[in-house]
């Protein structure tokens, strides 16, 4: 399999509210992991605090993410972020 170094993948992005950079990936995980927040407990603090390290509010950006009208989330990122909060 052939790649071009100088070109980029294209990976479109979730919501302009969603954090770049070195914060995006353990985001998306945590994201991942809210439906299941009590089996996940340890994996989300873990995840929490990388994306606080790479300087992303994770309940910030959670909260932005419920007033994206573009966003149709499967879970209710609203209460999952207010029982993230409670958590830690």
């Amino acid at each position: 399999v052939g790649t071009n170094p100088d070109h980029e993948p294209a990976i479109e992005q979730v919501s302009e509210r969603f954090p770049t950079g070195d914060a995006a990936v353990p985001f998306a995980l945590l994201v991942g992991l809210l439906e299941n927040l009590a089996l996940n407990r340890a994996a989300v603090t873990n995840l929490f605090a990388t994306v606080e390290q790479a300087g992303v509010d994770p309940l910030a950006r959670l909260e932005q993410l419920t007033h994206d009208p573009g966003l149709e989330p499967a879970i209710d990122l609203d209460g999952r972020a207010r029982q993230l909060e409670q958590l830690l």
